[in-house]
């Protein structure tokens, strides 16, 4: 009976084992040909912002409307955000005249940036 039992579970993981090389193959046939992800990498994406120098100025009396309608808002907590309309003269100094504006590794951006463009200029995946 032990011997049954012992088989049984050896036989269960070589199945656990072989279910997890397939969906690992699966996925990766799926991403290449596709290029979108099974697996969610937006942990390793945020972890990269974090790592960038990236400044995002705004100007606006109503700042969290502001950031929300910007694409890339579910990222912001990564990005140091600063609001013209406290200190216009150090924007000024800046040569800030247009909003939102970026500052992503030193490049100065300005209008909204999509998430592939963020991705691709701060080089995060």
């Amino acid at each position: 009976m032990k011997k049954k039992v012992t088989r049984n579970v050896g036989i269960l993981i070589i199945i656990l084992i072989i279910l997890f090389f397939l969906f690992y193959f699966i996925t990766n046939i799926i991403t290449k040909y596709t290029g979108f992800f099974i697996i969610d990498f937006d942990k390793n994406f945020e972890t990269c912002l974090k790592e960038k120098t990236i400044i995002l100025y705004i100007n606006s009396n109503a700042p969290e409307k502001t950031l929300s309608n910007l694409e890339i808002k579910d990222y912001l907590e990564n990005i140091k955000i600063f609001n013209c309309l406290r200190n216009n003269e150090y924007c000024y100094n800046k040569n800030i005249n247009y909003f939102p504006t970026w500052f992503i590794e030193g490049k100065k951006i300005e209008g909204d940036v999509s998430l592939e463009f963020l991705a691709d200029v701060t080089e995060c995946e």
